[in-house]
């Protein structure tokens, strides 16, 4: 089985409603693992919360014919940007420096 990590920039409610749940929902399959290290560009207490968690979070819909709450736990890494860049020790670099990783490939 191959396992495809997603790199997820921001981490808003977009993301765990959305994107979380579409990348729960493609390993459904068994075909292939998706995973998603998170990345916030400002929610330090986001980043906590979710680290305490280890990523896990639960969307819940409201309303008539709302679905179940579904629980999610395809986030393996939750990260702040501000605490990658320092750690990369390249003040004042564009995000594009930042973000360049030998082995993350942007697909379309």
């Amino acid at each position: 089985m191959s396992c495809i990590v997603y790199l997820g920039l921001g981490l808003g409610n977009v993301h765990r409603a959305h994107q979380a749940v579409y990348t729960q929902g493609a390993n459904a399959g068994g075909r292939s693992e998706h995973r998603i290290t998170a990345v916030s560009f400002r929610n330090r207490d986001l980043v906590a919360a979710l680290r305490a968690q280890h990523g896990r979070h639960t969307v819940v819909e409201v309303g008539a014919g709302a679905a179940p709450p579904l629980a999610l736990d395809v986030t393996d890494e939750v990260v702040l940007a501000a605490q990658v860049i320092r750690s990369m020790n390249v003040p004042n670099a564009p995000c594009a420096v930042q973000c360049s990783e030998p082995t993350i490939q942007v697909k379309e």
